[in-house]
């Protein structure tokens, strides 16, 4: 595989789990771990096979150990805007997992990010999809939604998590299982053409 950048993994949940095997194949090189708790770091590092990596607890020390390296944070968007001012205040660059919250919150991080010169970039999950293209092509003809049902899930047991944090609400666990159905909704929705 052809390495295409160096990336800091902050979060070892479920959806960085989910997605390691996808990063490594597709030639990207994990340079750190970060957790808020070592042993949580290493626990990743050993079960992905990640011979490569460090673990850390320290976000900062991780980028300044690794300039250029983009900093993945696949972690609640409860606690995301902390993590964002310290990557931009180093000059690195964010991939951000969640949706953002609001139009607010874009313009916010987006102007953070310019002063510093950094890039940022959002999982904007299937927007850019042949099927999600078509389906708005259909909803743009008929102009008519009779119903909408939705579904999300994610496959967590875990009570102790950071995204079940009752002092995060509404961006925890809550504002998990609607957002992304929100955002595919008014996505599908909107009259502009991709």
């Amino acid at each position: 595989a052809v390495l295409l950048m160096k990336l800091i993994i902050v979060g070892t949940g479920s959806i960085a789990s989910l997605l390691i095997n996808d990063i490594v194949n597709a030639g990207i090189q994990v340079s750190v771990v970060v957790s808020r708790a070592l042993a949580r770091a290493d626990t990743f590092i050993r079960e992905h096979k990640l011979n490569q990596s460090q673990a850390s607890n320290n976000l900062s020390e991780a980028i300044t150990a690794h300039p250029g390296a983009v900093v993945y944070l696949a972690i609640p968007a409860a606690v995301r805007s902390s993590y964002l001012k310290s990557i931009f205040l180093q000059g690195a660059d964010a991939l951000i997992e969640k949706p953002l919250f609001s139009s607010s919150e874009a313009q916010t991080i987006l102007e953070e990010s310019a002063r510093s010169n950094s890039a940022v970039y959002e999982a904007s999950h299937f927007l850019y999809t042949q099927r999600f293209r078509a389906l708005r092509q259909d909803i743009a003809l008929d102009h008519r939604i009779f119903a909408v049902k939705a579904k999300f899930h994610f496959p967590m047991n875990d009570k102790t998590a950071i995204k079940f944090d009752k002092m995060l609400e509404p961006y925890g666990a809550l504002g998990d299982l609607g957002w992304y159905t929100v955002r595919q909704f008014i996505a599908l929705t909107e009259t502009v053409t991709l």
